[in-house]
């Protein structure tokens, strides 16, 4: 096996795998921006206080996500991310996943290192893995390079694995294969794409009507938002933190259980504010 990858070459996520959590945080960092020009003085510290916890989770995230890392070299490869670490010899790797989203190495035995039992313990359809990336990772016999597919497929990372581990050389041909034609949609995920589209559309035509209507409209449609949204935030922030902890995935287990705190008091303010607003209403 004659290679040039005596040093590793490092691999890093993709930029829109670095904004991932923008889709998901940014808009309560709006919303909380948005707050702070409030007349209001409890939505304006309330909107402070999101502001500055999503502030402080995306600049966690951006800190956790540059983190993580892709090693290749002529000993083998070695996987860095939050979980932990998975390093594998090129000659304990028999195959490879080359399909989108689910790229991946399969290795002939089951690792035995902690990284491999805390993706076991973690990993769900909630992380977009197939049935048969479920398998692979229940028998500790995956290590899953998605979040660097990028440079698998537009990148040096495939000359650089056929340099190493010519034997693999049938799986990287995969890559040449025309994408297969696409299962048809079920009605039911239909049906949801077209609800969320709705969603976005109301919303898109409902804003310049809240503009329109005036300060007690928006103080109203805020307060009311904030009140019904603030709970589903501290329960699924509460469940991911229990996930994380019980994956022992400490660090962001315990930064997401301070999330959920904090939205829990967020919570109980919301309501507050919206029952004194019900109350001095004519």
């Amino acid at each position: 096996m004659t290679t040039t990858l005596d040093q590793p070459r490092v691999y890093h996520i993709s930029i829109w795998r670095y904004l991932v959590l923008w889709w998901v945080l940014g808009p309560f960092l709006v919303l909380g921006i948005a707050f702070t020009f409030s007349a209001d003085q409890g939505l304006k510290l309330g909107g402070i206080v999101v502001a500055l916890i999503m502030s402080l989770l995306l600049l966690g995230w951006h800190w956790l996500a540059g983190r993580s890392r892709l090693e290749v070299s002529s000993r083998g490869v070695r996987l860095r991310e939050l979980g932990g670490k998975l390093e594998v010899a090129w000659p304990e790797i028999i195959d490879m996943r080359t399909d989108r989203g689910h790229e991946g190495f399969i290795t002939a035995q089951a690792m035995d290192n902690v990284g491999a039992r805390r993706l076991a313990a973690t990993a769900g359809p909630m992380q977009m893995h197939d049935a048969s990336d479920l398998q692979l990772i229940g028998e500790h016999r995956f290590v899953p390079i998605k979040a660097f597919a990028v440079h698998l497929h537009r990148g040096d990372l495939r000359n650089n694995i056929a340099q190493c581990a010519p034997h693999l050389n049938t799986a990287l041909a995969a890559l040449d294969t025309p994408p297969t034609t696409r299962v048809p949609t079920s009605p039911a995920i239909r049906r949801r794409n077209w609800q969320i589209a709705g969603i976005i559309a109301a919303a898109a035509a409902f804003t310049p009507v809240l503009i329109v209507a005036g300060e007690r409209s928006q103080l109203w449609f805020f307060t009311v938002a904030n009140a019904a949204m603030s709970p589903f935030i501290t329960l699924g922030a509460g469940y991911s933190a229990w996930r994380m902890l019980k994956g022992k995935q400490y660090l962001l287990g315990v930064l997401v259980a301070l999330l959920a705190l904090v939205m829990a008091g967020r919570t109980a303010v919301a309501w507050t504010q919206l029952h004194q607003l019900a109350q001095h209403t004519p």
